[in-house]
């Protein structure tokens, strides 16, 4: 006889599938209010109090104390600062995609590690075709995707798309999220002291040491890590590649093993007896307590952080980034510059074209097999085109020049959207509700 519970299906596919829808609801949200507040600052650049805007960036801040002291403005505390948390997130989804997640396994992971390299190569070398002296340095734009918007748009399509293919393309943003960050430390780092980063890898040894011994309040690692955040800023590497290691470095093993863990379960049976025949508030209040402390002892470190800073990420982090660093003064001849025209061929062709060729070419040589139809394949390269986030992340790294600056923004808008409505129609026109139910049952 079937329960409810009985009814729900209990294959490897179905229980992933479970985990990741709800996933793409917070990717969603995400990318609902990255939007959002990318609109404001757009309107905002372009409206008659548009100086009140760039105003605002280039607020400054010092702090002094005693002889010590520092000056630096709006832009660069959220741009170097702040966005170490985003990095952080990105570090603990590489971590859990590493210990339980596709890249823990070679053959699954090959494919979309794979289309992630030609979906980085291909955008770039387009890129540098268009591009001329002044803009050569940008060549890394459009080699980045926006995670957020990309699988954002895929949980709009819901039961259309497979669950193969939603993994297909988490796994390939991560994989394009390593690549970035590998081009940020080695090609948009300037300078380097080994003695300042000599202390900052010593900092990163003191919160292992911590944590070791069996330290957990957070408190005490924010500000181990504010050290090593500022250490690795003065060795010219920089600095938001600090969340990347933190995160990495987050200990995915529980702190209870599984023999204590069980005897903590046995203890609370007994105690959810007593609740159930007690009718006494203070007896419930200590169970209740007892249960929460040991549903959070059975989680790792790596699952509290999460839980922790991903709201923070989506809600605060996100927001302050696209506000600060989205707008720009809306101007058509800007789009003929060859930044632009290079941004706009990597993301829009670039990015599709890389993802489709080099599948299809590790599939002919057999190093791969491919699952999926050609037209999901090809929604997956046109949704990799949206860059946002780290697109404009690069391209404040790549260029000085203000106005290379606006362009590269207007670009890598206008090429998101285009893409984004190109992948979103192909996989919503293309991939019928039966044939990936069909996928997914395999």
């Amino acid at each position: 006889m079937n329960t409810p519970l009985s009814d729900q299906s209990t294959t490897p596919i179905s229980a992933l599938s479970r985990q990741l829808e709800s996933f793409l609801h917070l990717e969603a949200a995400s990318g609902f209010v990255l939007l959002l507040f990318a609109l404001i600052a757009l309107v905002w650049a372009n409206s008659p109090f548009s100086s009140s805007y760039f105003e605002m960036l280039h607020l400054t801040l010092s702090v002094s104390i005693g002889a010590f002291g520092f000056e630096t403005t709006l832009l660069h505390i959220v741009n170097d600062a702040i966005m170490c948390i985003f990095f952080f997130i990105i570090g603990l989804e590489l971590k859990r995609e590493f210990v339980e997640g596709e890249l823990r396994n070679p053959k699954e992971a090959t494919l979309p590690i794979v289309a992630a390299i030609g979906g980085m190569v291909i955008p770039a070398l387009l890129f540098l075709l268009a591009s001329d002296d002044a803009s050569r340095n940008g060549w890394a734009i459009p080699a980045a995707t926006d995670i957020a918007f990309a699988v954002g748009i895929m949980a709009l399509l819901s039961d259309r798309i497979p669950v193969k293919l939603k993994v297909f393309l988490l796994t390939l943003a991560v994989a394009d999220d390593i690549g970035a960050i590998v081009i940020i430390a080695l090609f948009y780092s300037h300078g380097f002291d080994p003695i300042a980063l000599f202390f900052a890898i010593a900092m990163l040894t003191i919160m292992v040491v911590l944590y070791r011994i069996g330290v957990r309040h957070l408190l005490v690692f924010f500000m181990v890590a504010a050290l090593s955040w500022s250490f690795l800023l003065a060795s010219g590497i920089h600095s938001t590649l600090l969340g990347v290691l933190l995160g990495l470095m987050a200990p995915s093993t529980p702190d209870l093993s599984k023999k204590e863990l069980f005897t903590w379960v046995q203890q609370l049976k007994e105690k959810i007896n007593e609740l159930i025949d007690s009718s006494d508030a203070q007896i419930k209040t200590k169970t209740l307590h007892a249960i929460s402390e040991t549903s959070y002892a059975s989680m790792s470190m790596l699952q509290k952080l999460e839980l922790y800073f991903h709201p923070w990420n989506i809600f605060y982090v996100l927001p302050l980034f696209a506000l600060f660093n989205a707008g720009f003064i809306f101007d058509l001849s800007a789009f003929s510059s060859p930044a632009s025209i290079g941004i706009m061929l990597g993301l829009i062709i670039g990015k599709p074209l890389g993802i489709i060729a080099f599948s299809y070419l590790a599939h002919w040589l057999g190093i791969v097999k491919i699952e999926f139809t050609f037209a999901q394949v090809a929604g997956v390269g046109l949704l990799a085109g949206i860059g946002f986030t780290m697109s404009i992340f690069i391209s404040v790294l790549a260029f000085e020049d203000p106005m290379l600056k606006e362009s590269a923004k207007g670009a890598i808008f206008v090429a998101s959207v285009i893409s984004g409505i190109a992948g979103y129609s192909v996989l919503r026109y293309f991939t019928g509700k039966q044939e990936a139910q069909a996928n997914a049952d395999r």
